[in-house]
């Protein structure tokens, strides 16, 4: 593996990372749309198997790479040629990931290509947005009695009348999969995850399912070149509730009441109170089973797999790191209030 090859690789995943940096909006004009046909393309090859092919590979360089510097150390090879062959494979995958999709981190967000412009809000906004979803999620209350396959079509549906009012939605997006080991991902506090490089949305199978079609929205919102989380929960919600299926509009109108109503609980206990009180019983229930279900995954080893997504974030130009994912409170106010 000769050295220029090296260099190369991690040249092509640094710079433009560096370049957007110190230009932000330097790749807003064509990235999102190339990151989309990219996507497109990716998920087209892939989603004929039904299992995720990232994830496998993912697993299979953590069993390999290993593998390969035991025997270059008891075959006594050249330590600094496995040195460039490990730098070549790793710079190669970060490469990949900056140009498939990496980028739409420095891109305007959808948002304000929606000419939404979030801003400080009262309490009293805050509290009333809160009450505008919960009765919506009271009138939609619907119970779970859909598969997998189906809540996909539900919500490629959604995605599909998005499109026609905004340009930067693709239609007909590849349905998303489930993880192979999503015990695994369960355990590291992860509920889905994007695999840009093969364009796969993917989610842990035995997701609530309250919970279950806004966190496939919000993955497949990542192939749509959205970046940041709030973003894509923001996207992923409004795909479900323009979804013709009622659990799927469901599940948009849970997923948002719940983030607003956690804002409301860091606001205004009594309100908050006021907010749970006048819930449909069956929404409490829903809610109650999803955070047992959460709680069975809870310890050391979920703090660790947050504290690891909270520093990719933060390294991905998002400050707010994991909490980034609550802002979609500022969207759906911002989102309501310019629909009137």
């Amino acid at each position: 593996m000769k050295r220029p090859h090296a260099v190369l690789c991690v040249y092509s995943a640094v710079i433009p990372f560096l370049a957007a940096g110190f230009r932000p909006g330097l790749f807003n004009g064509w990235f999102p749309a190339w990151s989309r046909v990219i996507s497109a393309l990716m998920s087209k090859i892939t989603s004929p198997v039904p299992f995720p092919l990232a994830e496998l590979a993912a697993y299979a360089a953590i069993i390999a790479f290993p593998a390969y510097w035991a025997a270059s150390f008891i075959r006594r090879r050249d330590f600094r040629r496995a040195g460039r062959v490990t730098l070549v494979w790793a710079s190669s995958v970060a490469a990949a990931f900056v140009w498939f999709w990496g980028l739409n981190y420095f891109c305007a967000p959808p948002s304000a290509r929606m000419g939404l412009s979030p801003a400080p809000v009262t309490v009293e906004t805050l509290i009333s947005t809160a009450v505008y979803y919960r009765d919506g999620l009271n009138a939609a209350y619907t119970p779970y009695a859909s598969d997998f396959r189906e809540l996909s079509r539900a919500i490629a549906g959604g995605f599909n009348s998005l499109s026609e009012r905004y340009g930067f939605i693709s239609p007909n997006p590849a349905p998303p999969k489930r993880l192979t080991f999503g015990t695994v991902q369960s355990y590291l506090g992860i509920s889905g995850v994007y695999l840009p490089w093969t364009g796969e949305a993917c989610v842990v199978g035995d997701t609530p399912p309250p919970h279950l079609p806004a966190t496939m929205a919000h993955e497949m919102a990542h192939r749509q070149g959205v970046g940041h989380e709030d973003e894509a929960s923001f996207i992923g919600i409004l795909a479900c509730l323009e979804s013709e299926h009622p659990f799927t509009r469901y599940s948009g109108m849970f997923y948002a009441f719940i983030h607003l109503s956690n804002a409301v609980l860091r606001n205004d206990r009594d309100a908050y109170a006021e907010l749970w009180k006048d819930l449909d019983r069956r929404v409490i229930e829903d809610r109650i089973a999803m955070s047992l279900h959460y709680a069975k995954y809870e310890g050391p080893v979920s703090d660790a797999g947050r504290a690891v997504n909270d520093t990719y974030l933060k390294a991905m130009q998002q400050p707010e790191g994991a909490r980034r994912y609550g802002l979609v409170v500022d969207l759906l106010i911002a989102h309501r209030a310019a629909a009137g």
